[in-house]
């Protein structure tokens, strides 16, 4: 007898509706099951989507500042789990690896809402536009900055040229990619910037040029986000100079990567150089940055490391589905989002029927004698074989005419159920196909491609 109290029943009640959810998302039968509407929909079976949103809450406690009511009670509910009555918040902080204490803190409040950034920033509409900018810019001092994350870990880097000559370098790796990200070391690179900046003895104009527009629109905005703690010492650092030199501008323009510019090239290797082997001597780093202050794990990373894990399991239950066999015949990426980026576009009814035809669940013979629906599961059109969606496409003799039309569009592709069912260039002369049966015409009416009815590329 099922449980349908406490949790469990909770539990069952939310894979009802999310069951509800995937139908409507992919247009399939309500006979399909399960884990075919997930694999299709992308979404996590329940029990992994619950485990989903409580490490998110975790995480999102976790991160509280020490203003905040229930600071204390996380830190000690992660320390300590009490054999006798352990309340949500202990098992909680018990059934995740979550340390508090190593994990950023995100301020309630960061700025006042008159606060403004004394940085000014310029982002070009168009990359040449950009790289055109770049190369007229006469400033005195130009630094370039970059993050990059490779062979597991993040770096960032930054490079001081001083009348188009190369000056001074800093580099620093952060850590690995579970716990840090490519943003992270973006605005890690601009604090190196100000750094070597502040080692200039004399400096009249100065522009930063960074290859990542997040990282820059960052610099403007006083709401707490994730990783702010960079921005305001990113924000600190500036001040320090602009005591120094009041009426110094400070300009942070945008420059698109790969294109040539000779200070992102620079910068961008040595980005790589710092995530492969290193950081700067510690004494020529900011305090923040020096290796024996490692930064806090960034909540934006935890989250996408425990995603993947997560993506990975619903992966490995999948291939314990009967059904994963033949789902793999026809996707082998299977789960994943690409069947809703296939259908994007498509009319209701066409992803409908498409997504019938991959699972099988479609309303051909086969199906509807195994459902009580029909009498007999053989095909009306030859009357010599069952009708399943093999058979309709690709040997069912009734159509072959029809099927000559697609094989000549499709050439090779035509003779393979994979590349009909789960390549965009095969959706067009698929549908001119079915729709030439006349098969599903009760069913869905015209389903050839109308002009209103044409793809969006």
């Amino acid at each position: 007898m099922r449980k349908s109290k406490g949790s469990v029943g909770a539990a069952t009640k939310l894979a009802r509706v999310q069951r509800m959810a995937a139908i409507h998302i992919t247009g399939a039968l309500r006979t399909t099951a399960n884990d075919t509407l997930d694999a299709h929909a992308d979404l996590l079976p329940v029990d992994l989507l619950i485990d989903k949103h409580c490490f998110r809450e975790a995480l999102r406690l976790a991160t509280l500042p020490t203003t905040h009511p229930l600071h204390s009670h996380v830190k000690k509910a992660a320390k300590h789990k009490p054999k006798k009555f352990p309340t949500p918040l202990h098992e909680l902080f018990h059934t995740f690896p979550i340390d508090p204490p190593s994990i950023e803190t995100i301020e309630a409040v960061r700025w006042s809402p008159k606060w403004r950034s004394k940085l000014r920033t310029n982002i070009a509409t168009k990359r040449e536009k950009a790289v055109e900018e770049e190369g007229n810019n006469r400033s005195e001092i130009r630094i370039y900055a970059d993050g990059s994350g490779i062979e597991g870990n993040i770096g960032a880097a930054a490079v001081l040229y001083r009348n188009g000559r190369l000056r001074r370098s800093l580099k620093c790796r952060l850590g690995t990619i579970l716990h840090h990200t490519v943003h992270e070391g973006e605005l890690v690179g601009v604090g190196l910037g100000f750094e070597l900046l502040r080692k200039e003895s004399t400096c009249h104009s100065v522009a930063f040029f960074v290859d990542n527009q997040a990282a820059i629109q960052r610099t403007n905005n006083r709401k707490p986000k994730l990783g702010h703690y960079l921005v305001d010492h990113i924000h600190s650092q500036a001040s320090r100079i602009f005591q120094q030199y009041p009426d110094l501008p400070i300009v942070i323009n945008w420059v698109p990567g790969h294109q040539g510019v000779q200070g992102n090239e620079v910068v961008d290797e040595l980005a790589k150089e710092a995530a492969r082997n290193g950081s700067s001597p510690d004494n020529q780093l900011p305090k923040l940055f020096r290796s024996r202050h490692p930064l806090p794990h960034s909540k934006s990373a935890l989250k996408q490391t425990h995603r993947a894990v997560l993506k990975a399991v619903a992966s490995t239950m999948f291939e314990s589905s009967p059904r994963c066999a033949a789902q793999r015949r026809i996707d082998p990426s299977i789960p994943s989002s690409k069947f809703q980026a296939l259908i994007q576009g498509l009319p209701r009814r066409h992803a409908s029927l498409l997504m019938q035809l991959r699972s099988g669940h479609a309303p051909l013979n086969k199906h509807l004698h195994r459902i009580g629906s029909v009498d007999s599961p053989t095909c009306p059109a030859c009357e010599e074989a069952q009708e399943t969606v093999l058979h309709l496409l690709l040997l069912c003799p009734a159509y072959e005419r029809h099927r000559q039309v697609l094989r000549y569009s499709l050439k090779h592709d035509g003779l393979d159920l994979r590349n009909l069912l789960s390549k965009r260039t095969s959706l067009k002369p698929l549908f001119k196909f079915l729709a030439s049966t006349h098969r599903f015409s009760k069913t869905y009416g015209n389903i050839n491609f109308e002009e209103k009815d044409r793809m969006r590329r």
